[in-house]
């Protein structure tokens, strides 16, 4: 049951972050557009663009735990067999949970002392594009738990194309 939970919000992830990484191509190219052939350029493009990349990015950071996408050294843990193994693994929960507490923690920090602050160009409020970080580390907790205690091994690439 946690895994289809999962599934499914990593399927919405995966959308949002397609939507934030197409909206920032069509922004982008809009504004070389306007520069290169009416000259003129909108001031908020390279604010929206930021923006949606640390959107993109953080999204994305949650559902890549099930592909194993996230960049890792794995010599000597592919070469380990039964307690051995265990052990790296749950020293490797261990340290990401410690990570992504950190993460949480400190980007909450960061949306709570931005209250009230708004962006440059876009007057966005600044809590929002700092909720990036502690809604990143929730997707990415809850993917490495489903990982951890359900799943023991990542999804291959042919199974995410079905």
């Amino acid at each position: 049951m946690f895994s289809k939970v999962i599934r499914v919000l990593n399927k919405i992830t995966e959308y949002l972050t397609m939507g934030f990484l197409s909206l920032m191509v069509i922004v982008i190219f809009m504004q070389i557009i306007s520069r290169e052939l009416l000259g003129n350029s909108f001031p908020w493009v390279e604010e929206a663009a930021r923006y949606l990349m640390v959107w993109t990015a953080f999204l994305a950071a949650g559902f890549t735990y099930q592909y194993a996408a996230h960049m890792s050294i794995d010599v000597i843990a592919k070469r380990l067999a039964g307690m051995a193994d265990r052990v790296i693994r749950t020293v490797v929960f261990l340290l990401c949970l410690a990570f992504l507490w950190i993460l949480f923690s400190k980007g909450m920090d960061l949306v709570n002392s931005s209250a009230g602050i708004r962006s440059t160009a876009l007057e966005l409020p600044m809590s929002f594009v700092y909720a990036a970080l502690p809604i990143s580390a929730v997707l990415q907790a809850l993917n490495l738990f489903d990982l951890y205690f359900f799943k023991k091994e990542p999804v291959k690439a042919a199974e995410v194309m079905e």
